[in-house]
């Protein structure tokens, strides 16, 4: 059931509506269904999965709060982690770890006994076994107390906007909002409609537009060179956000819709001055999912220099090994993880040589967004292809034949319009950020005035330029 169908359209009205008629105190029970029959309508066999880590984590956490030693709390926590982990490496990861040792074993001439499995990974598995991990873990130190209403905590894990790719939500944030006694808001209700409605043009208008020239090209990279590719890579840069973005915007829509409040995902990741900051714009509940569970358990900061870099190439090992069971991931991983170090390691370089040249605060700032955009864009390759033979080839060919015409893509017209759609659209994201930044002056929230005529053109634009019925990229992960 694809957020941008009819399909769901139906199914949210419905939801919407059963959920506003039914007292407070059963709105869990229209949460939870609604959300079961999300998943089935996506794999109802694999339901079972959704249930069974719901009861583990939820039994082992009563058994983590009521526990009389910390012995016994490190056990039920290391059963609650690894049940769940162990869920999510199995349907994840098993071929791609069984395929790897087959290869080393041929290459020492040794037979693997280990058969490949036909595994169909569950949908959203990435992200509510890594929900279900962060509520044992803060149940353990102490941050939470365990939720004792099975039915809350079962829609924590499984509310539909945001199961099949986030975002990935503390307990400690949406738990104690399905206590909390709502009636209808029609500011909020329309305040998420608004955002629904941006992430739908995000997704339909922008990103599924510039898919067809990026999955032109990525399918069979070997077919173009130069400046066909280096268009693609930028494409795709600015696809996979507004995909992901207009994701998390209809998951968040949909939630304020119902007077539940979901974290921000992102903050104009593309405006960043440096990697560093860019990972703290860009999908921000996952890089602090990282940063809380794994990160500062290693360590973090607090240790020698040696370890601390260590620390940080694990960090992006495991964060690109999440997103997908290949190579390509973790070398996408490994490359941010370089560019991190480097970009610490050179800072004071920097500094100077920016000193020496006496580049003003502005040309400065743009400089910066420019090539951080540029470094993070040339990652994205890695992410996009098919394997690491298609990356290379468009690494090797980026400046190869650059005199060639440019290919337009199925057609001259829809390449063109797709640049003057995504020329419109950076052009609003510019402003929006200098307004949020305070570097233009202009009202913090639109005039109302102002916001029901543009989202009347944006609701427009998506019936007259929309390219419909593609999956979301973060549903693969």
């Amino acid at each position: 059931m694809l957020f941008n169908s009819l399909e769901f359209f139906i199914f949210f009205l419905a939801t919407l509506l059963v959920y506003y008629v039914v007292p407070h105190r059963f709105r869990w029970t229209v949460l939870l269904l609604s959300s079961y029959v999300f998943f089935a309508s996506w794999q109802a066999n694999y339901l079972i999965i959704l249930i069974l880590v719901t009861l583990v984590s939820y039994l082992t956490a009563i058994g983590i709060g009521s526990g009389k030693s910390r012995g016994q709390r490190t056990v039920l926590l290391a059963l609650s982690v690894s049940a769940n982990l162990g869920a999510l490496i199995f349907f994840k990861y098993f071929n791609f770890f069984n395929e790897t040792f087959r290869s080393l074993f041929t290459w020492i001439g040794v037979a693997n006994p280990v058969p490949h499995l036909e595994i169909i990974l569950p949908v959203g598995i990435s992200f509510f076994t890594l929900q279900a991990v962060s509520y044992s873990m803060d149940v353990f130190r102490g941050e939470i107390s365990p939720e004792r209403h099975i039915g809350n905590f079962a829609v924590y894990l499984a509310f539909f906007p945001k199961l099949i790719a986030g975002p990935i939500e503390r307990a400690g944030n949406i738990l104690p909002q399905f206590y909390k006694k709502r009636s209808f808001d029609p500011e909020k209700f329309f305040s998420g409609m608004q955002l629904m409605g941006w992430g739908f043009f995000k997704k339909v208008v922008i990103a599924d537009r510039l898919g067809i020239y990026v999955d032109m090209v990525f399918k069979h990279p070997q077919d173009y060179h130069g400046k066909t590719l280096i268009l693609a890579i930028y494409f795709f840069a600015v696809q996979i956000y507004c995909d992901f973005s207009g994701y998390t915007d209809i998951a968040r829509g949909c939630a304020r819709m119902m007077g539940l409040e979901l974290m921000e995902n992102f903050r104009f990741p593309y405006f960043a001055r440096s990697i560093r900051e860019f990972w703290r714009r860009w999908h921000i509940s996952l890089t602090t999912w990282f940063r809380d569970y794994l990160y500062i358990p290693l360590g973090g900061n607090r240790v020698k220099s040696v370890r601390w870099r260590v620390n940080v190439l694990l960090v992006f090992l495991v964060s690109g090994f999440w997103h997908g069971a290949n190579w390509t991931f973790i070398l996408w991983g490994a490359l941010h993880g370089f560019y991190y170090l480097a970009g610490r390691a050179t800072s004071h370089i920097r500094t100077k040589a920016r000193e020496a040249v006496g580049l003003g605060g502005s040309v400065l700032a743009t400089w910066q967004v420019l090539f951080t955009f540029t470094l993070v864009a040339f990652a994205w390759v890695l992410f996009r292809a098919n394997n690491l033979q298609d990356a290379w080839y468009i690494f090797g060919h980026l400046f190869m034949n650059l005199s060639a015409p440019m290919r337009w893509g199925p057609s001259q017209f829809t390449t063109a319009l797709t640049l003057l759609l995504t020329s419109l659209f950076v052009i609003f994201e510019i402003i929006s950020y200098l307004i949020s930044a305070d570097y233009l002056p202009g009202p913090k929230a639109i005039p109302l005035a102002v916001k029901y005529p543009v989202f009347s053109l944006g609701l427009i634009a998506i019936f007259l330029f929309g390219v419909s019925g593609h999956e979301f990229i973060y549903f693969h992960f």
